[in-house]
């Protein structure tokens, strides 16, 4: 039973306290009550007994006024396909259906990539199922928003296994930088935009399928460019020089999302300025 003193405060859990977008979500609801929840506490959340776990856990610690960020994920794609589906997909699953009876705002997220369908890209492939169970919890009236985003950068460290990383290590350790012919089409987003925007659509009580897009999306090529001229480093990009190893989006048909009220940072410039920061 939540006591009715709780109910008129709402709280904000980050299941995956650790993770850049935290960060921003902290700020943004700073004057809510927020409850972190890191690794050591969630990993025993993923097995298929785990709803009293669960249960136990946000006992008079939650109401229908809580908002429940789950952004625990493995995004590493060449990480083991069990080890990435556990995360990604049992863990929001074993959550929403666990605390059904208090039916809380719920957010979970994904990638825009969920759209090209079939995947074998681990991650995305993750992501995709995890929509479309998504999908069906929703017509139960449960209060689930799943935002599907695009490239995020501007918290910490890049990671290395990702476009912005191999980026950032190539020229900070001065090495060449492989990669594919850069056709492929993104969209990088700072973390505070993309949380800002989140937000809006939570406060007008938004449930389903909704893309953070902003139609600023860009071949990868072109980005690498940029960043490399601005560190005055050409000479150690090397395109063509690598092949694709997951599918990829080649066509720049991005839309804005008309919903999203706030102009996001300029790509190029956002991102020459925070890789300067940490470089």
């Amino acid at each position: 039973m939540v006591s009715d003193n709780l109910k008129m405060e709402r709280s904000i859990f980050i299941i995956g306290a650790s993770s850049k977008l935290s960060q921003s979500i902290r700020e943004i609801y700073s004057e809510d009550k927020i409850c972190d929840v890191y690794r050591d506490t969630y990993t025993s959340w993923i097995g298929e007994n785990s709803q009293n776990i669960i249960q136990t856990f946000f006992e008079n610690r939650i109401s229908n006024n809580s908002i429940i960020f789950i952004t625990a994920a493995i995004l590493n794609p060449k990480t083991p396909f069990q080890e990435v589906f556990d995360m990604n997909y049992n863990l929001p699953v074993n959550i929403i259906e666990s605390l059904t009876e208090y039916n809380p705002r719920i957010v979970t997220l994904g990638t825009i990539l969920e759209k090209l369908g079939p995947s074998n890209n681990n991650y995305v492939s993750s992501k995709i199922k995890l929509s479309t169970k998504i999908e069906s919890l929703i017509k139960k009236n449960l209060r689930i928003t799943h935002f599907r985003l695009h490239t995020l950068y501007g918290k910490g460290y890049p990671n290395e296994f990702m476009f912005l990383g191999q980026i950032f290590y190539a020229i900070k350790n001065k090495t060449d930088f492989h990669m594919s012919s850069g056709e492929q089409i993104r969209e990088y987003h700072h973390y505070d935009d993309v949380v800002s925007s989140i937000n809006t659509f939570l406060d007008n009580e938004t449930s389903g399928i909704v893309e953070i897009t902003f139609g600023n999306g860009m071949a990868i090529k072109d980005l690498a460019i940029k960043i490399f001229d601005f560190f005055e480093k050409s000479e150690l990009l090397k395109i063509g020089s690598k092949n694709l190893d997951f599918k990829e989006k080649f066509q720049n048909d991005y839309k804005k999302n008309e919903d999203i009220k706030i102009d996001f940072k300029e790509p190029i410039s956002g991102i020459t300025k925070y890789l300067k920061t940490i470089i």
